[in-house]
């Protein structure tokens, strides 16, 4: 059995502590979770978290990586210039889209960046 130490060093290396522990916490307020031991608690918003993301590294001259949320509908886009974006209610069509054209820094400028241009969906990190 994992230690909860182990689970959020997994956490840390994928970037993803922050979410998970935020998680655990909402998680340990149901009662179903009212005495499992703080590790059952922390695997169990481990998944929950993998499970609601997609990461994906990108060889474009515009985008380095990407993170979506499924079930928030929203984009996190790191740029090759280090600059980070969050797009709010971006469906998964258009992040399904995003993912079939064959310039994923094309297909961004011209479909999402017109859409999301000084819009209150679009907040930098």
């Amino acid at each position: 059995m994992q230690t909860v130490e182990d689970i959020l060093y997994t956490c840390y290396e994928e970037g993803i502590k922050d979410e998970v522990m935020a998680c655990a916490a909402e998680l340990s307020k149901l009662p179903k979770y009212k005495n499992r031991p703080a590790a059952d608690i922390y695997h169990d918003a481990y998944l929950e978290v993998k499970r609601d993301k997609d990461i994906r590294l990108w060889e474009s001259a515009l985008i380095k990586a990407t993170e979506y949320f499924p079930s928030k509908e929203e984009l996190i886009v790191e740029f090759n210039n280090g600059s980070r974006y969050k797009y709010k209610e971006f469906s998964k069509e258009l992040y399904d889209s995003f993912l079939n054209a064959e310039s994923k820094g094309q297909f961004f400028l011209s479909e999402v960046r017109k859409k999301y241009m000084n819009s209150e969906n679009m907040e930098k990190l």
